[in-house]
């Protein structure tokens, strides 16, 4: 990506030399973008294990809990002294 500086404004030969460095030193090499996709793919990957983990555990404590209920314990009602 080139910017050219003139259109952000800059007035004088040095100023735009000096917008060119920046721009320059402030772009991503080519080996930097490429480990930002491998990183946000392992993210993506990573949330995606999660929410399978999630489903998985919510249809084994559903199972358990048909297989096995725990029963309701009774109110206790409490004469008046």
């Amino acid at each position: 990506m080139t910017v050219d500086p003139r259109q952000l404004g800059v007035g004088s030969q040095r100023q735009r030399e000096l917008v060119e460095v920046t721009m320059v030193l402030a772009a991503p090499s080519g080996a930097v973008a490429f480990e930002a996709e491998e990183r946000a793919l392992q993210i993506l990957l990573g949330v995606g294990l999660l929410v399978v983990g999630l489903f998985v555990l919510h249809a084994l404590g559903t199972w358990l809990a048909n297989r096995d209920p725990q029963p309701q314990l009774a109110a206790r009602n409490r004469s008046p002294s």
